[in-house]
């Protein structure tokens, strides 16, 4: 039973929107059926109560390669909805205490999330440097974790010339960012790097013109004269193919794809530009 000494620590920790960090360790549903998140007891908050997470306080970023969409477009199922939580699961995350009722603390996520974009915000102006860990990578940018929140650093804003993250980095690693900007729209931060890398040695490749080679579809953008497809062929080479009539691809379909050219890049470090045919769907 709680005594009022821990009922005021908690009081005190609402009235203040006090910014705490606290771990996921189990994910469920209440009686609607609706995802509902259970908090280790975060540090120095009583042990007494049961802290918890509902599903409208979470704000999962749906940028994240873990979000799972409805296939047909719709509403999103409750179980679908759950299993895009699981990249949260034994991470620290903050939040901001709501409410307490008996020995259930609820707690909010999505006012966590804002506290700490604010700062960022507050340490972008400073230009303040911030230690954040690659969870995942976007083609050929990256997504870097600070504090608990995503955002995307993109090739453009990590190097000078256009070359991959992942040319310099692996899953898991730590890299320096600072805070480029944050979306008043939705609020996604975009990050970009202190010191922008760049290549000191050519890309060394073995294409050739005339030649079929294996490759994953990475971007697909509008242009003048059509919709033209990136197609990875090999670390750090993307090959620009038209979309083909006659076959169906979409982002991160693998397809056979025909070199039709490959010509240097600006400077000899650049990455070679190569123009090519998708022929086949793998």
């Amino acid at each position: 039973m709680s005594n009022k000494k821990e009922l005021a620590t908690l009081g005190k920790h609402i009235k203040e929107k006090t910014l705490l960090y606290g771990e996921i360790s189990k994910l469920g549903r209440d009686e609607n059926g609706d995802t509902i998140m259970t908090l280790q007891t975060p540090a120095g908050l009583p042990a007494t109560f049961k802290y918890m997470i509902p599903a409208s306080e979470i704000e999962v970023e749906v940028s994240r390669p873990s979000y799972i969409p409805s296939a047909e477009g719709g509403p999103v199922s409750a179980e679908r909805k759950k299993m895009s939580y699981v990249f949260l699961m034994g991470k620290k995350i903050p939040l901001v205490i709501l409410s307490v009722d008996g020995d259930v603390v609820t707690c909010s996520r999505s006012e966590g999330l804002q506290q700490v974009r604010e700062n960022f915000i507050k340490e972008s102006a400073e230009g303040k440097v911030l230690k954040g860990t690659i969870t995942n990578f976007s083609h050929p940018g990256a997504f870097v974790e600070v504090s608990g929140i995503s955002g995307l650093l993109t090739a453009g804003d990590f190097s000078t010339d256009y070359s991959a993250v992942s040319e310099y980095f692996k899953q898991g690693d730590t890299i320096e960012v600072k805070c480029k900007s944050v979306s008043p729209k939705n609020g996604r931060i975009s990050w970009e790097v202190p010191q922008k890398f760049s290549r000191t040695q050519p890309i060394k490749h073995n294409l050739e013109a005339s030649t079929i080679v294996c490759g994953k579809v990475v971007g697909i953008q509008a242009f003048e004269a059509g919709v033209g497809v990136f197609v990875n062929i090999e670390a750090g080479i993307d090959a620009l193919c038209q979309q083909p009539e006659d076959i169906e691809i979409e982002q991160g379909s693998k397809v056979a794809v025909l070199i039709t050219s490959i010509s240097p890049g600006k400077t000899e470090t650049s990455t070679p530009r190569v123009r090519g045919k998708i022929v086949r769907a793998l």
